[in-house]
C-alpha cells in the first residue's frame, strides 16, 4: 500500500510514523510505503472553524517558554503565508510506483 502525506510539518520520520500509527492496524503498517510532501499554511484561507481551531494552537505555541525552531516557523506562518511545494518532491513518489509497474 502506497500512503502519501501532505502538509506544513518538516515530514520528519517521527511526525510521519505518529500518523502512520493512528490510522493504520499493526498489521496493514508492515505493508505500507510512506512519501511525505511538504505543503504549506496559508491561514487568511482557513475556514471559521479551523481558525478557531489555529488560534488555539497558536495560543498556545505562544505560551512555550522555550519553542523549538519548528515552532517559531509556524507562529511565523499565521502572518506570513508559506509554500513548500514542489513538484520534484513528488518524484520519488512517481519512480517507487513506475518501478512496481516493471
Amino acid at each position: 500500500m502506497i500512503v502519501f502525506l501532505t502538509g506544513a510539518s518538516t515530514g520528519k520520520k517521527e511526525e510521519i510514523d505518529v500518523v502512520i500509527d493512528k490510522n493504520f492496524s499493526s498489521s496493514q503498517r508492515s505493508n505500507v510505503k510512506t512519501f511525505y510532501l511538504c505543503g504549506g499554511f496559508n491561514y487568511n484561507k482557513l475556514n471559521f472553524f479551523n481558525k478557531f481551531l489555529m488560534n488555539i494552537m497558536k495560543f498556545m505555541l505562544k505560551r512555550k517558554k522555550n519553542p523549538t525552531k519548528d515552532e517559531k516557523g509556524m507562529l511565523e506562518a499565521f502572518d506570513k503565508p508559506v509554500n513548500f511545494v514542489s513538484e520534484e518532491n513528488i518524484q520519488t513518489l512517481l519512480c517507487y510506483v513506475r518501478n512496481l509497474e516493471n
